[in-house]
């Protein structure tokens, strides 16, 4: 239940479609209910956030480790940035090409990432488990999104 000028907090909410049921009553009391729509995604930017965020909250117990995920994912930030250039100098015919290239380097960068958040960093105890399923289900979600 949130009240009037309440805030939800997204970061421990699952990624996907959510439904939320929004109640209210005027001062005389008539009531109505309706439903809303919510889609929570994850972008290279959200997971920096959540980076962030899992570390504020000593899931990430080292500044060295979340700063190397944070480059990670800054890497793909500046290739996607790169391609969206030149997909604007480019003629149409050409942007498909460049959407399909830019879907498999993502993959590839984000695949890595997925392979060592768990091997390198979740194994090895950099990270505990709550921030290795955040960041699990946000490459995730790059990967096929």
């Amino acid at each position: 239940e949130v009240n009037q000028g309440q805030k939800i907090d997204l970061f421990y909410e699952s990624l996907g479609s959510h439904k939320f049921t929004v109640s209210a009553k005027d001062n005389v009391g008539n009531a109505t209910t309706t439903e809303i729509g919510l889609r929570i995604i994850a972008t290279p930017k959200s997971t920096i956030s959540d980076v962030e965020r899992a570390y504020d909250l000593g899931w990430i117990k080292k500044k060295r480790i979340k700063n190397q995920l944070i480059r990670k994912l800054k890497r793909i930030i500046r290739i996607e940035t790169r391609i969206e250039f030149l997909e604007s100098n480019n003629k149409k015919h050409k942007n498909k090409r460049i959407k399909r290239i830019e879907r498999i380097i993502r993959r590839i960068l984000v695949r890595r990432l997925s392979k060592n958040l768990k091997k390198n960093y979740y194994k090895k105890g950099k990270i505990n488990r709550q921030a290795y399923e955040l960041l699990k289900e946000d490459i995730e979600w790059l990967i096929d999104n």
